[in-house]
């Protein structure tokens, strides 16, 4: 607040000027005070002291008086002349400043409506306590103060007398005096100030109610106060975040904390990357060179620690933890929280800081690195290992954990909803919503919805806070979450704005995408927010076609119901085009008009108008100089340096030679022929000429540069006009209506980033992997037709809805789970394939310091999901409010494999479902295996052992071959043309193995760059899905096929095992020895539930069936018994 915006009784307003020529006073707050001698003041402003006088002398009669009375007071300097004369306006108020101190004000709901009603915008009470903060203080150079009035002067203040208040019950409570503080006065505001007892424990001040005011009445009672104002947050959500905050301020200190033990995990993860970044240091290059993929930087030495794939950063400023090596961890995220925090605080211009560039690592020598890079960087820059990924992440999860700690989150009540020893207040919402409809029960489920699916939607619907639908393989979790999204739609009020409203959250993109893609909400496609990582924008994915063939969908319904607007939509994108041809005549844009022109039916134009169309397309190709743009990026890559051509430049000069040989004169080809022999420890003596001849070569393909300015053409501007008035005449009337169509569907198929903006407008549901949850785009979106300073980093969500949730990391899981106020639906099965950790970091937590009490990381194991679902029952107990569902009845596999996995993963945890479909459903006549769902294929130790590679994974190629013979045999038989198949391996070398068997079949092959891929013919079936799929179990999860091959790939011969293994002395130590990963309860689960039709395991039966087998892994022993009974051994 400055003195301007108070209307005192004794106000001065003087021009002064400095005693000494040359001085120029402060603009800003202070006091003034009478020299001792002579008729000079002294002013004090900002920490600055200058004598001055007066300009009119005789005012200061008037003021000396004032000032002698010792009544606090304040001067400010508003305005100062080129002499050093300043305009200063003194204020004098009643009595001695008050030496008052600090104070805390609560404020509450009646605050903020009335500060609405009055057109003060904020968001939330915090904000709106900062805004009254700075509407009452007045800074005089490092200390504070404000106003207030008290006793009978105050009084009116407190009297509900305005007419805002009238039928408000709380207003017209009138304050008991003995409880009448004081009223604040501010800027364009006055808050009468009242004592309240709270929880019968302490006395604090409270705002009564703000009175806003344009033109405040002049007062002589005001008091000038030494100290602060601070306006706090007494809502009803601010009390329960001071509460939230307290209480998990207490539990994160215990030793069992459940967020305190992620972030001893998190501090050992981030000591590990910090010791790495160290290590790698700063890479300094002596030259460069460019390739034809990217960027080669040549190096003294690479550092070791470095792989294919690592992302560098290109930078010229050294990181805090190269500045200073014995930075740890703990210092290093305080330092990036408070970089972080002081970006959110306050908008700095990155244009100031040097920007880094970030490239991931094509490959390296000794001597170099290759960068995938467009172009070499310019300026004094090293190289550096890039943690900036690392640091997003981070800087994520921060957030997200401080909003939780400090109850800030949407919901403030999270934290204690997480922590195993919060304790829930008894102020949850209540809600009572119908779990289904007839429209939404016609609309998604194919089959009448379980008694199960019914109380999942509706524990999910009315939780006052978290809902967790454990969803068993095959028991229709996608289809509870669409159901439950239907529900949430029709239950909001429209009146109010609908967009993303929902998120749809989960760990991995194909997670959200399985979800996402099979909505249509509001007849909308949902969008999507965030890419993989090396995806372009202009790479699709199945919500990006979702959206493309709803615009196609809607565009062929439009035309089909007026075949007329084809005239209008012809002229209209010709109308669009000749506009874009009018302000930039380039070629391009003509092209684009002379190629619509030709595209128009033959009924509207003539031969004639074709003719000159094709004449002017030919004209442009004459003049423009066509050159392959691959050339030029072989000449640059054209190694001319000493140290550059010694690491690959007889090979560059191969790839050229290969490519221009026959444009070459016989000298040129002569020097890269040289080149091209060259051999190392030989003489580098033509390299002075293959340097002259690439400088030749680049002015021969480099296209010249073009400085016209282009004019519009005349004899386009007159075939335009002509076509133009052609289909004028060819529409048979002018129709607003028509007019209105064809626009839309020149936007719906022209203008895609258009579509997905007003697509985005109108979605109900937005989604987002946990991580892209607070990206940029996405608060964007959610922050778009916010006024500039009501937008907000921490966007929120009536509901958050988290699939797979149990695969997401405890860290990322919290960032979407932060932003739900009503209700967080987790859905997932812990019994699946869990998050992923690192296993080092696990062996760290346990530690080396055995006089310490023992550390349990069994928790970093455990997925977040099954924590909460234990969590959640204990809370049941407690308030009867039901958090928990798992559905109880499969609809995906064949009812004896259904029954097979519920028996042996789900029944001993008192999970088991049903399998209420007939067999009939699953029937199929795969020569061989006719009708039959359990299939062993027996594949003895003696057709071939188990190998261990280097890279420590297995393959069994007999097992390989096996699986090749039969998916073929059954792939390509007229009973296998309709099906789906899937082979699945624990080891990426058996995947490999498989591809690499297939492809004498014809059915896998070797991509351009290598990577294996499956044949263009079994990619897909004819309804689009997928055929063919060959992967590891995380490939999987979430995945269905009708046929299933699960290669067990460990063999080992039960009366001659292996020393390692035959001397074990630990039991468990010999098993997991024996079998690996198949002893994963939860991978073997989800490997054997993936099929709908059959389920075919290929492998060592006699091991199987061994004792030992038994013990470790009693699915394998009860499948082969299974496929004895009543399947089929072959």
């Amino acid at each position: 607040m400055r003195l301007a915006d108070i209307t005192a009784e004794i106000t001065f307003e003087l021009w002064i000027k400095p005693e000494l020529s040359g001085e120029f006073p402060n603009i800003g707050i202070g006091n003034i005070a009478p020299n001792n001698t002579g008729p000079a003041y002294r002013l004090r402003i900002d920490g600055q002291q200058l004598n001055v006088l007066l300009r009119d002398p005789s005012a200061g009669k008037d003021l000396n008086f004032h000032l002698k009375r010792g009544c606090a007071h304040l001067a400010e300097v508003m305005q100062v002349a080129k002499d050093g004369s300043a305009l200063i306006k003194i204020i004098f108020f009643n009595g001695e400043i008050v030496e008052i101190g600090d104070v805390e004000i609560g404020i509450d709901e009646r605050i903020e409506s009335t500060a609405k009603r009055n057109g003060i915008r904020f968001n939330g009470a915090e904000e709106l306590g900062s805004i009254l903060n700075e509407k009452c203080k007045i800074s005089a150079g490092s200390e504070d103060f404000f106003l207030l009035m008290s006793g009978l002067s105050a009084d009116a203040d407190f009297e509900a007398h305005s007419h805002e208040d009238e039928g408000s019950p709380e207003y017209q409570t009138v304050v008991q005096d003995k409880y009448r503080e004081f009223s604040i006065y501010g800027e364009r505001v006055r808050i009468p100030v009242e004592r309240r007892n709270v929880d019968n424990s302490k006395d604090i001040y409270f705002a009564t109610k703000a009175v806003f005011r344009d033109n405040q009445k002049s007062e002589s009672t005001l008091r000038l106060a030494r100290g602060a104002v601070q306006f706090s947050d007494y809502t009803k959500t601010g009390r329960i975040r001071a509460l939230a905050a307290g209480a998990m301020k207490q539990l994160t200190k215990e030793a069992g904390s459940y967020l305190k033990q992620w972030d001893e995990y998190g501090a050992i993860e981030g000591e590990m990357l910090l010791a790495r970044a160290k290590a790698v240091g700063r890479i300094d290059f002596h030259g460069t060179e460019q390739t034809t993929k990217g960027v080669k930087f040549f190096v003294s030495s690479t550092p070791d620690q470095l792989a294919e794939g690592d992302e560098i950063e290109i930078t010229s400023e050294e990181p805090l933890y190269l500045k200073s090596p014995e930075l740890t961890w703990e210092a290093y995220s305080k330092a990036l929280e408070e970089e972080f925090a002081s970006q959110m605080d306050q908008k700095k211009n990155d244009a100031e800081k040097p920007a880094s560039v970030y490239a991931p690592i094509l490959k390296f020598s000794k001597t170099s690195i290759e960068l995938d890079l467009p172009s070499t960087p310019l300026g004094q820059v090293f190289l550096i290992l890039s943690i900036n990924g690392h640091k997003i992440q981070i800087e994520r999860r921060m957030r997200a954990r401080s909003a939780i700690l400090e109850g800030r989150c949407a919901n403030p009540l999270l934290g204690l909803l997480i922590e195993e020893g919060g304790t829930i207040p008894a102020i949850q919402r209540v809600t009572k919503l119908k779990p289904l409809t007839s429209f939404v029960k016609e609309k998604i489920f194919k089959h009448p919805p379980t008694d199960r699916q019914v109380e999942a939607i509706d524990v999910a619907l009315n939780t006052p806070d978290i809902a967790l639908i454990q969803g068993p393989p095959g028991t229709g979790k996608t289809t509870v979450v669409t159901a439950i999204l239907e529900r949430l739609n029709e239950e909001y009020d429209k009146t109010k704005s609908i967009r993303g409203q929902i998120l749809v959250s989960g760990f991995q993109h194909d997670a959200v995408e399985n979800i996402v893609a099979r909505l249509s909400v509001n007849a909308l496609p949902a969008v999507k927010f965030g890419r993989r990582s090396g995806d372009s924008e202009f790479t699709a994915d199945a919500v990006t076609d979702k959206i493309n063939k709803w615009c196609s969908g809607v565009a062929e319904n439009i035309r089909g119901k007026n075949p007329q607007i084809a005239k209008t939509e012809n002229q209209v994108r010709l109308a669009e085009l000749f506009v874009a041809y009018s302000l930039c005549p380039s070629k391009n844009n003509t092209f684009s008009l002379m190629r619509r022109i030709l595209d128009l039916p033959r009924d509207v134009i003539s031969e004639d108008i074709t003719s000159e169309a094709d004449e002017i397309i030919n004209s442009l190709q004459a003049e423009l100089k066509q050159v392959d743009p691959s050339t030029l990026r072989l000449v640059r890559a054209l190694r001319v340096s000493e140290v550059a051509f010694e690491d690959d430049g007889a090979a560059r000069a191969i790839d050229l030679l290969d490519k221009i040989e026959d444009e070459l004169a016989n000298p040129e080809v002569s020097i890269l022929e040289k080149a091209a022999r060259w051999r190392s420890s030989k003489s580098l003596d033509f390299l002075p000429k293959l340097r002259a001849l690439k400088e030749s070569l680049l002015y021969k393909y480099l296209p010249p540069p073009d400085f016209r300015t282009e004019k519009p053409r005349e004899d386009v501007l007159r075939l335009v006009a002509t076509v133009s008035q052609l289909l004028e005449k060819k529409r048979s009337s002018t129709n607003k209506r028509d007019a209105i169509l064809a626009e839309f569907l020149h936007e719906l198929e022209d203008n895609p980033d258009g579509v997905r903006e007003a697509i985005e407008d109108y979605n109900f549901v937005y989604a987002a992997t946990t991580q892209q949850a607070v990206g940029k785009d996405i608060i964007r979106s959610k922050n778009k037709n916010v006024r500039y300073d009501q937008r907000t980093e921490m966007v929120k969500y009536d509901t958050v809805i988290i699939d797979e949730a149990a695969r997401t990391s405890p860290r990322d899981l919290l960032i979407p789970m932060s932003q739900a106020e009503k209700r967080i639906i987790l859905v997932g099965d812990h019994r699946q394939l869990p998050h992923l950790i690192d296993e080092e970091v696990a062996r760290a937590l346990e530690g080396d310091d055995l006089s310490g009490p023992p550390v349990d990381v069994d928790f970093v194991k455990k997925s977040m999901f099954e924590y909460l679902f234990n969590r959640l029952k204990k809370l049941e107990e407690k308030d009867n409010i039901k958090r928990t569902v798992t559905l109880d009845a499969q609809y995906r596999m064949h009812p004896l494999l259904g029954d097979f996995a519920s028996n042996n993963f789900y029944r001993n945890y008192n999970e088991a479902y049903r399998s209420p479909l007939s067999e009939k459903h699953f029937e199929h006549n795969l020569q061989g295996i006719e009708k039959k769902a359990a299939i062993w294929i027996d594949v003895p130790n003696s057709q071939g052992k188990e190998a261990v590679l280097p890279s420590r994974s297995r393959q069994r190629v007999s097992e390989a071959k096996v699986i090749a013979e039969y998916l073929n045999k059954w792939i390509g038989s007229e009973e296998g043309s309709g099906l789906s198949f899937g082979v699945i391996s624990f080891y990426k070398a058996q995947v490999f193995a498989v591809y690499e068997a297939l492809q004498q079949y014809g059915i896998t092959e070797r991509a351009q760059d290598g990577a294996w891929q499956i044949c263009q013919e079994y990619r897909a079936l004819a309804d689009g899905e997928e055929r063919l799929r060959i992967g590891t179990v995380d490939a999987f999860q979430g995945m269905e096929f009708d046929i299933v091959f699960l290669s067990m790939v460990r063999s080992q011969d039960v009366n001659a095992l292996p020393s390692h293994i035959r001397n074990e002395e630990d039991y468990k130590k010999q098993q997991q020895k024996l079998f690996g990963h198949l002893m994963s309860e939860n991978r073997l689960c989800v490997s054997m539930s993936r099929q709908k039709r059959v389920l075919a395991i290929v492998g060592d039966a006699v091991l199987a069936n061994a004792q030992v087998a038994v013990d470790a892994v009693p699915a394998l022993k009860n499948f082969h018994d299974l496929c004895q009974e009543r399947g089929v051994i072959l």
